[in-house]
């Protein structure tokens, strides 16, 4: 299902439809909220699998993203691919502590995440290996990350389930190099150096 926006994904949640085993929903835009708090909504115990995409950034991540996961406790599968405005990284340690935490029953779990950071708010910035390093016990797939500093004045941290499952990559730079994308059918390229032959070469196996 497609809807708008995220107060709209939250009616078709409401508890209502109990029954509900399976709900995959893309979402055109997560905005601050306009309904009260997700926290006080019905925890959808039947639930067992559940697939969540925006391809829009979002700065709603703790306050509506989170609160509508936690509801979920007995899920079996996971999937979301985001683009979070963020003052701080989400890496392995926060997916453990903040989300799996509450998802006892999880066994399978399918993400893209990119934390799109103010580079002016950045206190140190971080490695591939510092955010590798969060995820030395993960009990999911493996787990990769690159990481773009952009003139824009933002970083982007990408961390991804391998194999890549998704199939949007947005702001692909050189830095993301070593992977294959088979299912990516829509890739959006960004760098502060040239692309040269040797990418595209590369890119060309990498999304064949």
């Amino acid at each position: 299902i497609s809807v708008d926006t995220f107060d709209d994904c939250l009616c078709l949640l409401d508890g209502r439809l109990e029954q509900i085993r399976s709900f995959t929903v893309r979402i055109y835009r997560i905005r601050r909220s306009t309904m009260g708090n997700n926290n006080q909504q019905t925890t959808l115990c039947n639930l067992k699998e559940f697939s969540l995409t925006s391809y829009l950034h979002t700065t709603a991540y703790d306050y509506r993203i989170l609160p509508l996961l936690r509801r979920m406790p007995n899920l079996k599968t996971l999937t979301f691919g985001l683009n979070i405005v963020r003052l701080t990284v989400i890496d392995g340690l926060h997916l453990n502590e903040e989300l799996l935490i509450h998802m006892t029953y999880l066994n399978k779990f399918i993400f893209h995440i990119c934390t799109v950071l103010p580079v002016f708010e950045a206190k140190y910035f971080l490695t591939t290996n510092d955010i590798k390093k969060t995820f030395l016990n993960w009990k999911y797939s493996s787990v990769n990350c690159c990481i773009n500093h952009f003139s824009d004045g933002y970083s982007y941290y990408h961390i991804y389930s391998t194999p890549f499952q998704m199939i949007r990559f947005k702001c692909l730079s050189n830095s993301c190099r070593g992977q294959d994308f088979l299912y990516v059918t829509n890739l959006w390229l960004f760098d502060t150096r040239p692309f040269e032959h040797d990418f595209f070469e590369w890119l060309s196996q990498a999304c064949p």
